[in-house]
């Protein structure tokens, strides 16, 4: 079993970027923590807005989707409707579903390489606070223009990874997964 030195180590030779998951603080980012986060984030998306993976190269079809789907949830929940979609990193996705329960949203994460743990595939869940998504990984998941940026604490140390390239949900999740997402009451649509 790798030591979660080693896997930040490797995680920092790979990609130089920190994951969320691994060795994560068990507390959210202070407010003034985030503001150190979301500042330099304001000024990168400048920089990557038009670089693969965050330019959006979605087809028509699919910013429709998306904006139907946005527009009708902005009416039953207006605090989830802004996360609402798959957002793309450099090897991950992260899939924010509606919920039945206000103000509460379903995160289907996918990341890459998938031999991370459960194939690459993880449910979980978060609620809306202050135009923020609080998850229960102890990250806070802020908009950005059109931009998200997950911001978690790391060996006492805030980070945030950010994801773009925002497009429609899945009309259905994997079914690893699928159980567990439909028990917890979240939705791939509109509620029946």
């Amino acid at each position: 079993m790798m030591h979660r030195s080693s896997i930040l180590a490797l995680s920092l030779m790979i990609g130089g970027t920190i994951h969320p998951v691994l060795a994560q603080t068990q507390r959210y980012p202070t407010p003034q923590e985030l503001e150190s986060l979301i500042t330099p984030l304001q000024s990168r998306i400048a920089t990557v807005q038009n670089s693969r993976p965050y330019r959006n190269q979605r087809t028509t079809a699919e910013k429709q989707r998306l904006a139907t789907l946005v527009k009708a949830w902005s009416t039953l929940d207006p605090a989830v409707a802004p996360f609402l979609g798959e957002w793309r990193a450099i090897e991950e996705t992260k899939s924010i579903y509606p919920s039945r329960t206000r103000g509460r949203v379903c995160i289907v994460q996918h990341e890459l390489p998938a031999s991370i743990r459960d194939n690459g595939l993880s449910l979980s869940f978060g609620t809306i606070a202050n135009g923020q998504i609080q998850t229960e990984a102890f990250s806070i998941l802020v908009r950005q223009g059109d931009f998200l940026g997950a911001a978690f604490v790391q060996n006492n140390h805030p980070y945030l990874y950010e994801y773009g390239n925002r497009g429609p949900l899945k009309a259905s999740v994997d079914q690893q997964i699928r159980d567990r997402f439909n028990q917890a009451g979240c939705l791939t649509g509109l509620p029946k």
